[in-house]
């Protein structure tokens, strides 16, 4: 099986190989973080 590696891939790797393995398998824990959610409240009312 022949597997493209994208520029994400390569960014994810030199930046933080942990979040390439949660990528590869499709895995996005920021999105089930009430933290995450929390934050983008905030930058909506906060930041205008």
């Amino acid at each position: 099986m022949i597997s493209t590696i994208t520029g994400l891939e390569i960014y994810y790797y030199i930046v933080c190989k942990i979040k390439l393995w949660y990528y590869t398998h499709n895995l996005n824990m920021e999105q089930n973080s009430e933290l995450v959610e929390i934050g983008h409240l905030i930058n909506d009312n906060s930041y205008i």
